[in-house]
């Protein structure tokens, strides 16, 4: 077993000589197994290795059990241990989530920081069987062929060296070397999912096929490749169809709509990816799919909605109200913030006449105010001399209909004199030699302006 192990590490290039690798260590055969198969790899890697056991707190004490086993254990290997306990029982209680999920958060944010601390990798004790049960139970929920990819052999500073193995070979490797290992009393139970799929599912496969893990690895290998492929073009064809406008991200929605259904779909996903939005179903990608073919808008969740208007899709957060704001008079030094930005004005003798957000303070005689749209304001367009009201200008400029409220313009009574992403209007241009000059900046607080929109 160990000389497949090595094949696997190889060929999904796991290790580097010199790492620093910490072995997820429950006390189970699995990664007791991938302990000792790591230690006997150690010179040849020149491998740094220490192990980490999270108590869930759950068993009482084959809890307790467990982690003196490990304790135990990684003391005769002289191998250092990191160890955390964390109430799970609790902790999903208080979460609303079930045992199952919250252990599994709880162990990666463990491994996470454990990672970042140490500089190390993680090793998980993973197996061709854990995936065969990943498969089944992700089609039985229902899946794209993201979850066909089953478990991942590698992934960012985790690794999985074990993915190849059987768990009846594990048995074998343990019993013939007579390595010792304790058992999860739950693993017996049927109370969780993926036990009723070890008990009841998986030997009715066997009974078909004697290697179905063999067959469900070649398959979620082939669609990581397949998914991988599709990713990249995706993501190419996506900063395609970016558009960037007045300080807005959005999608041209007609190009995307354009675009193969299978492709479509792809795009949604890596979209809703790159926003970190979690639980993702075919019911959210269909839905936006559906919107791009007509147009319209759906909540997603409690915090985004995905909207498509005027030949832009895009994926925003939901606002909690009208945003309020009140206005300041503008006086030649002055600062203020609103909606995560800082608006500085600043008097200034070098500026550029294409620069948008200079004006000329000499043309300005009245007392104009910074403040968000209002009824019946109007705006002369720069260089023209044309005047329209600032709703029509914001829907002939494409502004999303969600960002028009929130908006920072400078008027006197409903003159606009100059709007955020736009710049200065034709009444207070620059024009000839003036004798006072303003110049508007915004700077982001903390967040970009445009992290609300992908």
């Amino acid at each position: 077993m160990k000389s497949k192990v090595l094949q696997t590490i190889e060929k999904y290039n796991m290790l580097a000589f010199g790492d620093r690798v910490i072995v997820a260590l429950s006390g189970g055969a699995d990664s007791v197994s991938l302990l000792h198969i790591l230690i006997s790899l150690k010179e040849k890697y020149n491998l740094s290795i220490s192990a980490a056991h999270l108590n869930h707190m759950l068993r009482g004490e084959e809890s307790v059990r467990d982690l003196n086993f490990v304790k135990d254990l990684c003391n005769n290997l002289q191998i250092p241990l990191f160890v955390k306990e964390v109430d799970i029982e609790s902790l999903a209680q208080k979460n609303k989530q079930s045992t199952e999920l919250c252990g599994r958060e709880e162990r990666y944010k463990f491994f996470e920081e454990l990672s970042k601390s140490q500089n190390a990798k993680i090793a998980t004790a993973h197996t061709a069987s854990d995936n065969l049960e990943t498969l089944i139970y992700n089609i039985s929920r229902g899946t794209s062929l993201n979850g066909l990819k089953g478990i991942v052999s590698k992934r960012n500073y985790i690794i999985r060296p074990l993915i190849e193995v059987t768990r009846r070979e594990i048995e074998n490797y343990c019993l013939k070397n007579n390595i010792q290992y304790v058992n999860d009393s739950t693993n017996s139970s049927d109370d969780y999912t993926r036990n009723k799929i070890r008990h009841n599912v998986v030997p009715v496969l066997k009974n078909i096929n004697a290697n179905v893990e063999n067959a469900a690895a070649e398959l979620t290998d082939d669609v990581a490749e397949i998914n991988s492929f599709l990713e990249e073009y995706t993501r190419n064809k996506l900063n395609d169809i970016l558009v960037s406008k007045n300080g807005n991200c959005f999608y041209d929605s007609e190009r995307l709509k354009d675009l193969p259904p299978v492709i479509q779909k792809q795009a949604v996903f890596i979209i809703f990816k790159s926003l970190n939005i979690k639980n993702i179903s075919r019911k959210h990608i269909n839905l936006c799919l559906d919107i791009i073919s007509k147009g319209g808008e759906v909540d997603l969740s409690s915090q985004y909605k995905a909207v498509c208007r005027q030949g832009m899709f895009r994926i925003i957060k939901t606002q909690n109200g009208t945003a309020s704001f009140s206005p300041y008079e503008l006086k030649a030094e002055m600062c203020f913030e609103f909606s995560d930005k800082e608006y500085k004005i600043t008097e200034t003798n070098l500026w550029n006449t294409l620069d948008k957000n200079i004006l000329d303070f000499s043309l300005i005689s009245k007392k104009p105010v910074f403040r968000l749209r209002q009824a019946g304001d109007y705006i002369k367009l720069p260089r023209r001399n044309v005047k329209k009201s600032l709703k029509k200008f914001m829907i002939e400029e494409k502004i999303p209909k969600e960002n028009r409220d929130s908006l920072m313009l400078l008027a006197d009574g409903s003159r606009v004199l100059w709007l955020e992403g736009f710049g200065v209007s034709g009444d207070a241009l620059i024009s000839g030699t003036p004798t006072k000059v303003l110049k508007i900046q915004i700077n982001a607080l903390n967040v970009n302006k445009n992290n609300d929109f992908v």
